[in-house]
């Protein structure tokens, strides 16, 4: 579940991965004031879908983890 989070998405791209003809929505871009476009519907709901997306892997997590603890010998 973690692993998309691990590749190199766009909205976390370095100045390097990003490229001169990057126009999505980028951190470090919107940050430091690079990026002053970037209030559209399709960029807040990319953002919406990317905090419903670590809430869900969050919550989950946190379900296994009070399992583990309220049950030691359930497995794993």
């Amino acid at each position: 579940m973690l692993y998309p989070l691990s590749m190199t998405l766009p909205i976390s791209a370095s100045e390097h991965e990003r490229g001169d003809a990057f126009v999505g929505l980028n951190r470090h871009q919107v940050l430091h004031g690079e990026s002053t476009q970037y209030g559209t519907e399709m960029n807040s709901l990319k953002a919406i879908s990317l905090l419903n997306y670590v809430a869900h892997i969050l919550t989950d997590r946190g379900d296994k983890t009070t399992k583990d603890k309220n049950n030691p010998s359930e497995e794993k």
